[in-house]
């Protein structure tokens, strides 16, 4: 993958992980394939994955780390351990919604915001390509604010 990166130019690299065991978990359309695993073992699989993915060293930011809750699929033990190992690796995180409607673009942001931040996220820093490509661009979102 990095041989692969290396090639290219970009201004950031954004890793997320959509796949475990070549399941696509976050797909509607697999989404009955949930009820074939054990969730202490699809979480602990999620955070090893998420981990590899940090210490790759790949990657500038880290994409929807929270994605497995996707479908409120939650265990009842505490997941904090799982995502307290990936936070080690400071990177910064996307948060971002789900919105399939207007009305829902921004939905529980401040709530997500909270969440990353009980792991000790802040501001983080960002290259100078990012920052100039956030001064050109700005967000649409519904009834005319802009973000």
């Amino acid at each position: 993958m990095k041989k692969i990166l290396d090639a290219w130019d970009f201004d950031y690299r954004i890793g997320s992980v959509h796949f475990l065991w070549g399941w696509g978990f976050d797909a509607s359309k697999l989404i009955d394939e949930w009820s074939r695993h054990d969730l202490r073992d699809v979480w602990a699989e999620y955070a090893a994955q998420v981990e590899l993915l940090a210490a790759s060293g790949n990657y500038d930011i880290l994409g929807h780390p929270f994605n497995v809750r996707l479908f409120k699929h939650f265990p009842n033990f505490d997941t904090t351990p799982c995502l307290e190992r990936v936070a080690e690796y400071n990177l910064p995180v996307t948060i971002n919604s789900d919105a399939h409607r207007p009305e829902d673009c921004g939905r529980f942001f401040e709530e997500a915001a909270t969440y990353v931040r009980s792991f000790g996220k802040k501001k983080s820093p960002v290259s100078a390509k990012v920052k100039k490509l956030n001064s050109e661009h700005k967000v649409y979102c519904p009834e005319g604010r802009q973000k």
